[in-house]
Order: structure tokens, then C-alpha cells, then sequence
């Protein structure tokens, strides 16, 4: 992902560095849907929306597994927030598909 150099099925958890309050994080099992010039992630199988609560949020790896077992409005890390968390089917560790942030 971005600028790390990893394979399919290979991505288990995650850091936020220096996010700012508001900023949304998307994390999904499927491939981002594409709309004209703007793409997000589908809630098929999982979707987790995470929210920044503070300004420069720094945290140490979360698993994406874990995520699961967060519920809404839960804090995920310090300044982190499960904002909507969806889980129907699907194996989560190893199976991102779909990231997408962005500042409200």
C-alpha cells in the first residue's frame, strides 16, 4: 500500500502518523468502488470507519483483525475512533482491499 512494497494478502495491521482532528479512515474488504473522479470503499463483506478525535494523532500498529471487536463510538487508540464498524462475512486478516482517508 502507498509506499510500502506489499504483495496481495500481506497487510494486517496499521499506523496512523501525525492525523489531524476529523480526518476519516476507511478500511475495507473490497476493491474501491470508482464514480466519476471519486472512488470509496463499498461495505460488502467489512468495512471499518475510523475517526481522528485529536490533532496529531500518532499510534503504534493496530490490527485490522482487532477492529472487529470494537464497537461504535469505542476508542480504537488514543485519538482513534470506531466511527461505524460493519462485519458480515470474510476472512479480515491479510485481506485489505480498500483505504481511503479524508478531512471532513
Amino acid at each position: 500500500m502507498g509506499n510500502y512494497d506489499c504483495g496481495n494478502d500481506q497487510v494486517y495491521s496499521f499506523k496512523v502518523s501525525n492525523a489531524s482532528k476529523g480526518n476519516t479512515i476507511k478500511l475495507g474488504s473490497d476493491r474501491p468502488v470508482k464514480e466519476s473522479d471519486y472512488s470509496y470503499c463499498p461495505e460488502n463483506d467489512w468495512r471499518f470507519v475510523l475517526e481522528v478525535t485529536d490533532d496529531a494523532v500518532y499510534t503504534s500498529k493496530i490490527s485490522i483483525s482487532d477492529l472487529r471487536n470494537i464497537e461504535n463510538g469505542q476508542m480504537v487508540a488514543t485519538g482513534l475512533k470506531m466511527q461505524k464498524k460493519h462485519y458480515r462475512s470474510g476472512t479480515i486478516a491479510g485481506k485489505l482491499s480498500c483505504v481511503d482517508t479524508n478531512n471532513r
